[in-house]
């Protein structure tokens, strides 16, 4: 139980630390384009790079995990299907941060919710964009458990 405590504690500061990170600038990415409108890809390199280390490490923690790696060996996701998925999550609805979570990040990163999303992965654009409603939901209303539709 201890080490369960504490691995829920190690586990949450790494996936703030990592939130920071992937989220978009606070301007809403005005600050990011401006920068690539001026300079190019030169001037946001830098901020590329980051984002691409922050996956590196929310797949590292995510395979860690004992639940969430469970899941990922049970339907044969590796780290090329994650970033779809992540990217898919940021593209269709679900990039926003949300009572301290960037939700594309917590999504993958909890059992529940990652489960909830590999059962719902092939559904089509407009019925994932309700997917990443009801993820949106989730955390917004602190629920627990299994998600329901």
């Amino acid at each position: 139980m201890l080490r369960t405590l504490f691995w829920s504690l190690k586990k949450s500061s790494r996936l703030k630390r990592i939130a920071r990170k992937l989220t978009p600038t606070p301007d809403g990415g005005e600050a990011f384009m401006r920068a690539f409108a001026k300079g190019g890809f030169e001037a946001i390199t830098p901020r590329l790079d980051e984002i691409e280390e922050g996956k590196r490490e929310l797949f590292a923690l995510i395979r860690e995990d004992p639940v969430t790696s469970k899941l990922l060996q049970d339907y044969g996701i590796d780290d090329e299907a994650l970033d779809e998925l992540y990217n898919k999550l940021v593209r269709d609805g679900a990039g926003i941060y949300k009572k301290g979570h960037w939700l594309p990040a917590s999504t993958l990163a909890f059992g529940q919710t990652l489960e909830y999303l590999l059962k719902n992965k092939n559904t089509r654009q407009d019925e994932f964009k309700k997917i990443c409603y009801r993820l949106w939901q989730y955390f917004s209303e602190n629920e627990t458990g299994e998600i329901e539709d």
